[in-house]
């Protein structure tokens, strides 16, 4: 959903990008209007992909996600509890 949503987001800036650029350019006479809308909405959409990247890494690398590490170190700690148990290594979730 994250991803749909920069799409949207990338289309969207693009447009108000020539909108804003257009005017300028055809009444000001300011050419440098649209290489430098083109930029400021590069660097938005990058800005914002870099989350995604990294979610999208840590989801690849199978890792936990960081909204449910607590959760798991609490879980493991209550199993470490059990009688009997002596610890916990290596755990696949």
């Amino acid at each position: 959903m994250d991803g749909i949503f920069l799409h949207v987001l990338a289309d969207t800036m693009g447009s108000v990008g020539v909108v804003i650029s257009t005017p300028l350019i055809k009444y000001k006479g300011w050419l440098v209007a649209d290489p430098a809308s083109s930029i400021f909405i590069s660097v938005l959409i990058i800005s914002s992909v870099i989350p995604l990247l990294k979610n999208s890494a840590e989801i690849l690398l199978q890792r936990v996600l960081r909204a449910y590490e607590e959760d798991l170190k609490a879980a493991l700690n209550d199993i470490s509890k059990i009688g009997g148990v002596c610890g916990v290594q290596n755990a696949h979730l």
